[in-house]
């Protein structure tokens, strides 16, 4: 048996067709593990589920995993056939999400495990906290720069930077202003130092992050943040494929014998592609074959161009290493 569902926020579409893909049952149901049960039960086991990946699809996949369900996300941009179609309803949705399960034509994509979902909430969760603290610290550079406040130290938000905002002479208004965003940030600061520990826990349970974490530029957050939106290391059958899934490989456009490179692919895992950049620019600061490859490549082109190359190398060392095993050895460095 073969169903698929096509998910909203409180309620799905569910159609269900056997082998010969003959409609045997269809019906909305509301999201909940009551409404789910009573639905599947009258089935026979074993049955397969196709569900889109959508933000809801992941809660909904829990449900049908514990009612014995095989479940299959759906690949959003591959499903031409539900984009493109003039009969857009969800009855058809589902009915095409089943039909093309039964013929083993669903674009699947990736569904992961209970703890590397954990480990992902808890790492974009952590990079979302840093986004709105760079937001904060921006709107307090921009209000300093309006009042004609130089900072005489770098950087202004730390200690001696503070102790200098403190003794600012502005207006009442300003001032509360200015307060108030101070104390957002130092929300923040708290909040993601908690999310910190929390991600060394994990580290300590996982030699994946332990390993990638001995690779310079690559700490706690990153290897973490690495690790959970890899998953399994194996759905990427080549090295190509998953410095493509980065987005750190450029676009090629070939016609005869010229050919363009242009800028990186938009369709990507836009938070490994954050990582291995950051990671580059933090690996800039060290010592080794890295250091020097991103020293290198800014002399000849900019810093933007060098985060990226050195990233992509970063991408091909970890794809390396985690299909292998083995350690980082310096060494042999250059060859990823």
């Amino acid at each position: 048996m073969y169903a698929g569902l096509d998910v909203h926020s409180r309620s799905s579409f569910c159609v269900v067709m056997n082998r010969a893909g003959e409609v045997v049952a269809q019906a909305k149901l509301e999201n909940s593990m009551q409404a789910f049960t009573e639905f599947f039960r009258p089935f026979v086991r074993p049955m397969e589920v196709a569900v889109e990946a959508t933000t809801d699809a992941y809660y909904i996949a829990d449900m049908l995993y514990k009612l014995g369900l095989t479940t299959r996300l759906a690949h959003p941009r591959r499903l031409r056939l539900i984009a493109e179609s003039s009969s857009k309803t969800d009855r058809h949705d589902a009915f095409i999400l089943a039909d093309l399960l039964r013929m083993g034509r669903l674009p699947e994509a990736y569904l992961p495990s209970a703890e590397t979902m954990e480990l992902r909430e808890v790492s974009r969760g952590r990079q979302s906290l840093v986004r709105e603290r760079t937001r904060f610290k921006n709107r307090v550079s921009a209000l300093l720069r309006r009042q004609g406040c130089s900072c005489p130290v770098k950087d202004k938000f730390t200690k001696k930077g503070r102790e200098w905002i403190a003794e600012l002479e502005l207006p009442r208004s300003i001032r509360m202003v200015l307060n108030t965003q101070l104390t957002v940030i130092d929300v923040l600061n708290a909040e993601i130092r908690k999310l910190d520990n929390e991600l060394r826990k994990f580290a300590r349970h996982d030699e994946r992050i332990q390993r990638l974490m001995r690779i310079p530029g690559i700490g706690v957050v990153f290897a973490a943040m690495i690790v959970a939106e890899i998953g399994t290391i194996s759905r990427f059958p080549s090295k190509i494929g998953f410095v493509a899934y980065c987005g750190l490989a450029p676009i090629v456009r070939q016609s005869g014998e010229k050919t363009r490179r242009g800028s990186l692919r938009h369709d990507c895992n836009h938070w490994l592609r954050y990582a291995f950049v950051e990671a580059a620019h933090s690996c800039a600061r060290t010592k080794g074959a890295y250091a020097r490859y991103y020293s290198d490549k800014a002399q000849e082109r900019d810093s933007s161009v060098a985060a990226a190359a050195t990233g992509r190398r970063l991408s091909r060392l970890v794809f390396a290493m985690l299909w292998s095993g083995q350690e980082y050895q310096p060494d042999r460095s250059r060859a990823a």
